[in-house]
């Protein structure tokens, strides 16, 4: 199916909006990092379980053979992704689930930055480029609601 992607995305985006509303109440009880710990250690347990019973090869091996380059891009990616998630989680603790998330939907505009500085990957079409505006526009007026 061609338009699979689009579903996914949406799919993800229902998910992650269930996640930080349940974050938001977990956060009473626990704080950023003891949640982060858990989680992490329930991911470990769980994925742990499943190449055990699939037979399947976690990945280690294989991105070894590749050399450092890629080892040091996934250990680069992996604190990234801590320290995104730590500051997400954060900001859902000091605020609430809507106005984190709120904020958190800027992240194309980031994408591309990071794409074009990084790789000079340009992924932008002319709706795209609208739609960061719109996107820029929201975020100041949220800016402004909040303060």
């Amino acid at each position: 199916m061609e338009s699979a992607w689009f579903f996914y995305a949406l799919g993800a985006a229902a998910v992650w909006g269930l996640v930080y509303v349940l974050d938001e109440r977990v956060f009473h009880y626990i704080s950023t990092l003891q949640f982060m710990w858990i989680s992490s250690l329930f991911s470990f347990i769980f994925l742990t379980g499943y190449f055990l019973i699939s037979g399947t090869e976690p990945g280690i091996k294989t991105i070894y053979a590749y050399g450092m380059g890629p080892v040091a891009l996934l250990a680069v990616t992996v604190i990234i992704c801590f320290l995104g998630s730590f500051m997400i989680y954060t900001s859902i603790q000091a605020s609430n689930a809507t106005l984190a998330a709120l904020i958190e939907t800027s992240y194309p505009l980031f994408t591309f930055f990071f794409a074009w500085l990084l790789f000079r990957d340009v992924q932008v079409t002319l709706i795209s480029v609208a739609g960061g505006g719109v996107t820029i526009m929201g975020l100041y007026l949220i800016y402004l609601g909040a303060r």
